[in-house]
C-alpha cells in the first residue's frame, strides 16, 4: 500500500497522537469524562434526552478523534501505526498479493466498537481491505464513531432518567438489562470472541472448499 501522507516526521507525530488518544480512550478517564458530562447536563436540565445527547456528543469527540488519527496513521510513510499494520499484513495477510478478504461478521465490528472503541474497527477493516484508501478508512471511522456514540448516548438517556419512561410503557426490565449489560465491556468481549470464532470457522471452511475444488478440477 502506498502512503498517502508523506513527510519525515508526519507518521511519527500522527502515531504518537493516535497512541495517546487510544490510551485515553481505554483508561478510566474516558468513562469518568462522559459520566461527568452526563451528570452536569442532568443537574442543569433534568432531561434524560439532553443527557443522552450530551453523552453522544462526548463520545463523538473521544472516539472520533482516536479513529481519525488511526486512519491517518495507516496512510503515512513512517510511524508505529503503519509499522504495526505492515507487520500484521506480512504475518497474517500474505505479502500484499492476496491479503485477507474485505468484510467479516458485523458482530465483530459492533463488539469492537462497544468493547474497545471505534479506532480498532478502522484498523481491522483496513487490514481486510484489498485496496485500502484514506477515504474509505475515514468513512469507516465516521460510521463506527456514529454507531458507538449512538449506543452510548442511548445508555446515557436510560441512565439519566429514561428508565422511568421505559417502565411506563412496560419495558422497564429490558431497559434495565440494556443499561446493566450493554455498557459492560465484558459482555462485548464475549460477543467479540464468538464473532472471531465464527469468522475463523467460515474462513477455514472456505479454504477447505477451495482446496477440494483444486483437487477435483483437471489440470
Amino acid at each position: 500500500m502506498q502512503a498517502t501522507l508523506r513527510g519525515r516526521h508526519t507518521g511519527t507525530v500522527i502515531s504518537a497522537a493516535a497512541v495517546a488518544s487510544l490510551a485515553l480512550q481505554q483508561s478510566p478517564a474516558n468513562e469518568a469524562a462522559r459520566a461527568a458530562v452526563g451528570f452536569w447536563v442532568l443537574d442543569r436540565t433534568g432531561s434524560p434526552l439532553a443527557v443522552g445527547f450530551a453523552v453522544f456528543l462526548a463520545t463523538v469527540v473521544i472516539d472520533g478523534l482516536t479513529s481519525a488519527l488511526i486512519a491517518l496513521g495507516l496512510h503515512t510513510e513512517t510511524g508505529a501505526v503503519r509499522r504495526i499494520m505492515d507487520w500484521a499484513r506480512e504475518r497474517y495477510g500474505g505479502r500484499g498479493d492476496e491479503p485477507a478478504p474485505r468484510g467479516g461478521p458485523l458482530a465483530v465490528d459492533a463488539a469492537l466498537c462497544l468493547g474497545v472503541g471505534a479506532g480498532l474497527v478502522v484498523a481491522r477493516r483496513h487490514f481486510r481491505d484489498r485496496h485500502p484508501s484514506l477515504g474509505s478508512d475515514l468513512l469507516t471511522a465516521a460510521g463506527a464513531t456514529l454507531f458507538v456514540s449512538a449506543a452510548t448516548g442511548f445508555f446515557g438517556f436510560l441512565a439519566g432518567g429514561g428508565l422511568e419512561y421505559a417502565e411506563r410503557i412496560g419495558l422497564g426490565t429490558p431497559a434495565e438489562w440494556i443499561v446493566e449489560y450493554g455498557s459492560d465491556w465484558r459482555v462485548w468481549a464475549v460477543v467479540l470472541l464468538v464473532g472471531i470464532t465464527v469468522s475463523a470457522l467460515r474462513r477455514r471452511r472456505a479454504g477447505r472448499t477451495r482446496g477440494t475444488d483444486r483437487v477435483a478440477s483437471p489440470r
